[in-house]
């Protein structure tokens, strides 16, 4: 066996474990989920929160903040969630509108102190599904296959897109995505 010959073999190692590494990484993350959507009611959402305008990329930093604001108030959370506005692919980032926050329980009512806004999102009806968290990365992962498959039921369904929804039950290890579709 020459040098290149041992040069080239062990490019294609390193490459074939690269390649398996990255693979392994998106089977663990579930890309390859098949994504069901299903339409129908969900429950209200009591839910606290800050509007933001601007890059969706700040959005955790916002959320932290938010934690840090509802624990000195003594306000207990269920689970974080975003409301999205805007569709980035299509809406300038500086413009880009969300309301982040988490929900609250139904006990928790606008007259606690706090530099928040509460409000309760309850719609008909919603288009939906559930997509496996495993970590952060999941986020990304589960939009990149949800939202496409969103676009799609819409379509089948002649109705427009609008805001999503995204609740992240850490406790069910679960991001769940809701879009009304009747108010």
């Amino acid at each position: 066996m020459t040098l290149l010959t041992k040069q080239l073999l062990v490019v294609v190692i390193i490459l074939l474990v690269l390649f398996m590494g990255a693979l392994s990484i998106l089977l663990y993350h579930k890309m390859f989920k098949k994504i069901k959507v299903k339409e129908g009611a969900f429950r209200p959402l009591n839910f606290a929160y800050t509007f933001h305008k601007g890059d969706y990329q700040k959005n955790m930093v916002i959320m932290e903040d938010l934690m840090k604001e509802l624990q000195k108030s003594s306000i207990p959370v269920v689970s974080p969630a975003t409301i999205y506005y805007d569709n980035p692919r299509k809406t300038k980032r500086f413009e880009l509108r969300s309301d982040i926050g988490f929900i609250v329980p139904d006990s928790i009512t606008q007259d606690q102190p706090g530099d928040f806004e509460l409000k309760k999102v309850h719609h008909k009806k919603y288009i939906y599904t559930a997509f496996p968290y495993k970590s952060r990365f999941s986020i990304m992962i589960g939009a990149m296959r949800v939202y496409p498959a969103f676009k799609k039921y819409l379509k089948k369904l002649g109705k427009p897109e609008r805001e999503m929804i995204e609740i992240y039950e850490m406790q069910n290890k679960t991001i769940i995505y809701l879009m009304p579709v009747e108010d």
